[in-house]
């Protein structure tokens, strides 16, 4: 029972996730990472203006990096959450928590959320 309630649990987490947000900080990072391996590999840029430039880019890096740990914290709070409401709720044996906290739990939701986004992207237009 608790299996079937991680995977309630999985997709109403997924569908609550707000992906433009992760995204809008995530393509940021990843776009900033590649500017700076450029000046990195550049020839044509002295030292002195790798280290100012690399400075502000650092600067975005961690700004980014944090706000999407907070954002990934989140969303394991809201996992945490939910499973300790289930398991007040229904009572489940072994609990929603112990599904979530075991290796088993972690593949079965991660398989669960894959299909979920699957079947919803492929079958229902927004």
């Amino acid at each position: 029972m608790g299996i079937l309630l991680a995977s309630v649990l999985t997709i109403l987490v997924v569908e609550s996730f707000p992906k433009k947000l992760f995204f809008s900080f995530a393509q940021p990072l990843f776009r900033t990472t590649q500017k700076s391996k450029k000046v990195l590999l550049s020839k044509r840029i002295s030292d002195h203006w790798k280290e100012k430039v690399l400075l502000k880019y650092s600067m975005d890096l961690m700004k980014c990096s944090i706000i999407l740990g907070l954002l990934i914290l989140a969303l394991l709070s809201g996992l945490a959450l939910g499973a300790w409401g289930f398991d007040w709720i229904f009572h489940p044996t072994p609990t929603t928590f112990e599904a979530i906290s075991s290796p088993f739990g972690w593949l079965a939701m991660t398989l669960v959320a894959i299909t979920y986004l699957f079947i919803r992207n492929r079958f229902v237009r927004t």
